[in-house]
């Protein structure tokens, strides 16, 4: 199994990063917080944080989609129905619940 920090990169230095989330080239450290990797400094810049969209051509989007469609199979569409249904059913839990507490008084 691959580690997650294995595919991230110090976004100051494009150095690898270590499992406790420092960078290995610049010593840059990081956090995980609530399961998100944070992988933010106050060292980069206005233009560093602009996103960069050069990477996002329509061929690169269509090849982008093509790969994410390759990945959906029989489990994943299956899940994926288990999921919105139970989404449903909260959603309507959370509407009679809100309807309730507005007709009390």
């Amino acid at each position: 199994m691959v580690s997650a920090h294995t595919l991230l990169c110090c976004p100051l230095c494009k150095g690898d990063i270590d499992e406790t989330l420092k960078c290995s080239s610049c010593g840059e450290r990081y956090d995980l917080m609530e399961g998100v990797y944070v992988m933010i400094s106050s060292k980069l810049t206005h233009e560093e944080w602009r996103w960069n969209r050069s990477g996002f051509s329509q061929e690169k989007m269509a090849e982008s989609g093509q790969q994410y469609k390759s990945y959906v199979n029989k489990e994943t569409r299956e899940a994926k129905e288990i999921w919105l249904s139970e989404r449903e059913r909260s959603e309507k839990v959370d509407l009679s619940l809100t309807n309730r507490q507005n007709n009390c008084f």
